[in-house]
């Protein structure tokens, strides 16, 4: 069995950077309290609580932004030249795992996600294109207005899970 690995994971939401802490426990967990989500407003504060529960906080990386505002911005007027397809299937990925921690395989967001998977993979593809053939400059995928609403339709969905989830530690 693999060694689980715990990393702060950062998020911008109402103009306020907080942390969770995610695993690499298969599939990727983030940690509950109450079945909730734990969040904290610095990463002292994550480390405090991470040694309280007797778990160690890898630190060999910063944690990546998710910027969680500039998704809700997008969904409340979803057009092409206000997609960012790398924000969008981070919030995404942030969203599933949080969603999947506290609320299980049958979420309502989980279900969608499921109904959206080839949209997901393109999300995917978009951002990872130059792992699958480094030759290439871009992945060449474009985005229909229709893909466009779809990805705001379900993010939307998702945050608003998502910030029902939350619970503050200090």
């Amino acid at each position: 069995m693999e060694k689980i690995e715990y990393y702060p994971y950062l998020f911008r939401l109402e103009n306020t950077d907080r942390f969770l802490i995610w695993s690499t426990e298969s599939p990727s967990r983030i940690s509950l309290i109450h079945g909730k989500l734990a969040q904290f407003s610095s990463i002292s504060h994550l480390e405090d609580f991470a040694k309280l529960i007797g778990i160690e906080i890898e630190k060999n990386s910063d944690p990546i932004l998710v910027d969680l505002d500039l998704i809700i911005r997008f969904i409340q007027a979803p057009q092409k030249n206000g997609f960012d397809a790398s924000q969008s299937l981070s919030a995404w990925n942030l969203i599933d795992d949080s969603l999947y921690s506290c609320l299980g395989e049958t979420n309502s967001f989980r279900k969608e996600f499921q109904s959206k998977r080839s949209l997901y993979e393109k999300l995917f593809f978009d951002n990872n294109y130059y792992f699958y053939d480094r030759s290439r400059s871009s992945s060449g995928i474009t985005w229909s207005n229709t893909n466009i609403i779809e990805i705001a339709e379900i993010l939307s969905l998702g945050i608003g899970l998502f910030k029902n989830n939350l619970t503050d530690i200090q």
